[in-house]
């Protein structure tokens, strides 16, 4: 967030106050300045948040993507695996976290369309991994992730 051209805006009328002293006016600038400071600060700090957390989730997400594509080639008329379903157990929760911190405000809007684009994907590209999903997503911690609060995201 970029209000640092805010500042002149904001002192500019209080030179135009006639019985404002200097030291007054020189206590009203700072406490401005220490708050657009402040804000700009906090703005960079939830920035690098966001690029950790998407830097982790991406790295997660490209060490199942092979796996991933594996069961995406599966004959439908096959079962899933133990090793199948510990791999898409994986890939769930990666969802789930990516959700969460979407809903806490910690991975933009932007960010979490495309994952959700992804995940739609996925999971409806094959019927097994659909019928686990089901299966599975709804008996464990989601935070309200759903197929269907996923697609609401897609544009």
């Amino acid at each position: 967030m970029k209000i640092v051209w805010l500042v002149p805006l904001v002192i500019a009328p209080l030179l135009l106050i006639e019985n404002l002293d200097t030291k007054n006016l020189i206590t009203i600038i700072t406490a401005i300045i220490s708050f657009v400071y402040f804000v700009q600060k906090q703005s960079m700090e939830e920035d690098k948040l966001e690029l950790e957390a998407f830097s982790s989730f991406n790295s997660r997400y490209f060490k199942l993507a092979s796996k991933i594509e594996l069961i995406l080639n599966k004959d439908e008329g096959n079962d899933l695996t133990d090793d199948e379903k510990e791999i898409l157990d994986e890939y769930f929760s990666l969802c789930v976290e990516e959700y969460f911190y979407f809903k806490k405000g910690r991975i933009s809007l932007e960010i979490w369309r495309n994952w959700a684009h992804g995940i739609s994907a996925t999971v409806r590209s094959h019927e097994l991994i659909q019928n686990y999903w089901n299966k599975t997503v709804r008996n464990k911690v989601n935070y309200g992730l759903t197929l269907k609060e996923v697609e609401k995201y897609l544009k």
